[in-house]
């Protein structure tokens, strides 16, 4: 859930000692603060600086996407459901 909140979503909003609710069955958290706090939040948020130490951390950062599409390699959505759009693989073992 970090990266969200690296991009501006609704954890990068939560303050310490915020209350949020947890719904398991719609799997759904909500930030329970007015609608005009939370645009005033969103309005003076930032994003931080991040400097790459490695460049594995580059990597990561350039092309896994966001916990909302998988949190996966980016380039990997393009294969999703690939027997149904491009038929049988070749064997490749």
């Amino acid at each position: 859930m970090s990266p969200e909140a690296a991009v501006g979503g609704g954890l990068a909003l939560l303050v310490s000692g915020g209350k949020i609710r947890i719904d398991l069955k719609s799997r759904k958290v909500d930030l329970m603060i007015p609608d005009a706090e939370l645009a005033q939040r969103r309005a003076l948020w930032r994003p931080p600086v991040l400097k790459n130490m490695k460049p594995w951390e580059e990597i990561y950062r350039i092309m896994v996407g966001q916990q909302g599409s998988g949190a996966c390699l980016e380039p990997a959505t393009l294969y999703l459901n690939i027997i149904e759009t491009k038929g049988e693989s070749r064997h490749s073992h």
